[in-house]
């Protein structure tokens, strides 16, 4: 394909010399004249490992090259794909006007030179509502209909400082935010020879996961220096704590834990961090992201039962799920027997349902606990699905569901639905609210 790149900084630097080396003809381009000449000399206009001679090489054999004429470059190809720099202002906004900029020029010169669909690609940097003023931008300037003339999409970089040549030719996963799968042939002749998995998604979510990867990364981080302090102040070695830790490939380094939704419970979790709270407060020593954690997920249980006190939402409320999770009896710091207790409070009516929790088996300092969180749990407990579901007008799903009772939901098109695991099975439902914040 003939490609333009806009803006010869760190990414758009990588992803011109890479995307020539996969056989496209590459035109480079920026405002600043010292790069488009280092690059049409071969060479490099910043230092990472590996550029310069893929530069070299690529200039040499006539598959890449730079300019500061937008109008040349987009006139000798037929996709765009915008790098340009978003920085931040001094209170985290993002400054936007070097990519309104790109924007505006690009859209001025496919109004004056293309007649054929033009695709527009960015890998800036950007939130859903900029995405959203850049294609108004872009639609306004060519006076056409977006997706009949342009196709839109937001293509995220993972690139690292350091190994972006090797994180480039060897991504985990290639990250697209289309509308009506339009630009999507595109996209999969843009990486040939790349064996990495593809995944389409709306722009909106596309946008997003450069986000959540960078807040994912930072939380790790943090996370393992307070781990860190703590093991100082304990004199234990925390490289060897957190060596161990990564050993775990099925709960530690995974996909468990990450799914949005409901709040965590039980045993161990709120007990071990109040214990680790209460250490570092008697250590003196600062742990704000560990000692917030409970923080948060008392946050989350309240915005749960905010969401019913601020909306339309029906008084009969039924409960799936009253231990912590699923396949126990365990009601220690269940999440859905405070949500419950809120409820009640806030005059809703609740019928509560667990597959394995049976009120008669739980004794002890477990039922006292119980019982002052909600005093009347005997009147709010049914003993069958049919019940909850018959007698409630909204169900909050805290605990998964057997199939035949996901069928029975189905029968009941009326009843409101509130997910807090990700029921795939019931999504497509009209009635259907996924409660993640």
């Amino acid at each position: 394909m003939k490609l333009s790149v806009f803006g010869l900084g760190y990414v758009g630097a990588v992803t011109s010399a890479s995307l020539s080396k996969l056989g496209h003809r590459v035109i480079g381009v920026d405002i600043d004249k010292s790069k488009v000449e280092a690059i049409n000399q071969g060479r490099s206009p910043l230092k990472e490992q590996g550029l310069e001679e893929l530069i070299y090489d690529q200039v040499n054999n006539g598959s890449l090259y730079a300019t500061c004429d937008n109008i040349e470059a987009v006139s000798k190809s037929d996709v765009s794909i915008i790098c340009v720099g978003t920085p931040s202002s001094s209170k985290g906004k993002i400054i936007t006007k070097y990519l309104r900029y790109v924007c505006e020029e690009i859209a001025q010169a496919i109004k004056k030179l293309k007649k054929e669909k033009y695709t527009i690609i960015i890998r800036s940097t950007c939130p859903p509502d900029v995405h959203k003023e850049l294609k108004s931008l872009i639609e306004n300037k060519i006076k056409k209909k977006f997706n009949k003339k342009i196709n839109y999409i937001c293509h995220p970089e993972f690139l690292r400082e350091g190994t972006s040549l090797k994180d480039f030719f060897n991504p985990s996963v290639t990250v697209f935010g289309i509308e009506n799968d339009n630009g999507k042939d595109i996209c999969l002749k843009l990486y040939p020879k790349i064996d990495s998995q593809k995944v389409f998604c709306s722009i909106g979510a596309a946008s997003m996961i450069k986000y959540a990867n960078n807040a994912f990364h930072a939380t790790k981080i943090t996370f393992a220096n307070e781990i860190g302090i703590l093991s100082k102040k304990l004199h234990l070695d925390s490289r060897e704590i957190m060596d161990i830790l990564c050993k775990d490939n099925n709960l530690n380094i995974s996909e468990k834990y990450l799914r949005p939704g409901a709040p965590f419970g039980g045993s161990c979790l709120p007990k071990d961090l109040l214990a680790i709270n209460d250490k570092s407060s008697h250590l003196k020593i600062r742990l704000p992201l560990i000692d917030n954690i409970i923080n948060s997920n008392e946050i989350q249980i309240s915005n749960i039962v905010k969401f019913f006190d601020n909306h339309d939402i029906e008084q009969n409320i039924g409960i799936i799920g009253i231990a912590f999770k699923k396949g126990t009896d365990d009601t220690r710091e269940s999440p859905m027997i405070e949500i419950a207790s809120q409820l009640v409070k806030n005059s809703f009516s609740v019928k509560m349902f667990d597959y394995v929790f049976s009120l008669d088996q739980i004794i002890g300092i477990n039922k006292g606990k119980l019982e002052e969180k909600l005093p009347n749990i005997s009147g709010l407990l049914v003993n069958d699905f049919n019940s909850i579901i018959e007698q409630s007008s909204a169900i909050i799903i805290g605990q998964e569901i057997l199939p035949n009772d996901i069928q029975k939901i189905k029968n009941y098109p009326d009843i409101k639905i509130f997910d807090l695991i990700g029921l795939k099975e019931l999504e497509k439902m009209h009635n259907y609210n996924g409660l993640y914040w």
